[in-house]
């Protein structure tokens, strides 16, 4: 029996190698498991990181695109305002000319004249003597009324209004 006894012991090692084998063999595949899962985590964290970091992106596109169009729907609205204040300019100019030529008068010639004042030339005065006059040097004693100058003086106002008339030329 010894030999049995020793076959029998020899048996239970084996099996106890054995079993110790198939736990080493599961705790491998649940340590295999274990790291696939892990594998898995990690991946999908990398696959959701880098799909949050895509759509930021196309965000942060989509924002300048928008921005770009903002300003660029902000310059055409400013051209046309200016283009439309530019034709206004040549509307109101052209309607400005028209009533301008309809309110015209014809020119009228100015003569310019100076500051000073000029006085008319004294006309040469003709006397005529009476036919029964004596040559005398008595200043026109002999004339039937003295009182009566030959000489033309203008008139106070008509002197005011020449002044008054070459002013408002």
């Amino acid at each position: 029996m010894p030999t049995s006894d020793k076959a029998e012991t020899e048996q239970a090692q084996i099996k106890e190698i054995e079993k110790q084998k198939l736990q080493a063999a599961l705790k491998a595949e649940e340590e295999r498991q274990a790291a696939i899962r892990k594998e898995a985590a990690v991946r999908t964290a990398r696959e959701q990181l880098e799909a949050v970091i895509r759509e930021k992106r196309e965000m942060r596109q989509r924002r300048e695109q928008l921005n770009a169009d903002i300003r660029a729907r902000a310059l055409i609205t400013q051209k046309r305002q200016q283009a439309d204040k530019q034709q206004q300019t040549k509307i109101n100019l052209e309607k400005a000319k028209q009533v301008y030529l309809q309110t015209k008068k014809q020119p009228k010639t100015t003569v310019t004249t100076s500051n000073q004042r000029q006085v008319p030339p004294k006309q040469q005065v003709t006397t005529e003597r009476p036919e029964n006059t004596v040559d005398t040097n008595n200043d026109g004693a002999n004339i039937p009324n003295p009182w009566e100058s030959t000489y033309p003086i203008p008139k106070t106002s008509d002197e005011l209004e020449q002044v008054i008339r070459e002013g408002n030329q």
